[in-house]
């Protein structure tokens, strides 16, 4: 999942970034509100029915499904934001996305798991 917002925030022309900056900017302007109808849904039912099976199952802390999806992607997203200029603002090289992919991962796991596999 983490390789998929990198690539869909990554790669030129940069529409991932631009359409999360829309969201945050103009939250209500009728291009988020038409991108909310038509993805919101399919993002909640995709990622919500993982996290909701994977909370069934004993895998994930039953807490509320948008507060774990939050928790899931907001890393990754607030990452991919920042990596242009990362290397400027924090100086020296920066990991390769396949490493940022595996920690963020293992960040979630070790926040939202239980432990129980």
């Amino acid at each position: 999942m983490y390789a998929l917002v990198a690539d869909s925030f990554g790669r030129e022309p940069r529409v991932g970034p631009a359409m999360f900056a829309e969201a945050v900017a103009r939250p209500a302007s009728p291009a988020m509100q038409s991108l909310l109808e038509h993805k919101g849904p399919q993002v909640l039912a995709v990622i919500g029915k993982w996290l909701t099976a994977e909370i069934r199952a004993g895998r994930v802390r039953d807490l509320p499904v948008p507060q774990l999806m939050q928790e899931l992607l907001a890393p990754m997203v607030i990452h991919m934001l920042l990596r242009p200029n990362a290397a400027n603002l924090f100086g020296g090289d920066l990991p390769d996305i396949d490493t940022v992919c595996d920690v963020f991962a293992d960040g979630f796991i070790r926040a939202a798991g239980t432990g129980s596999a």
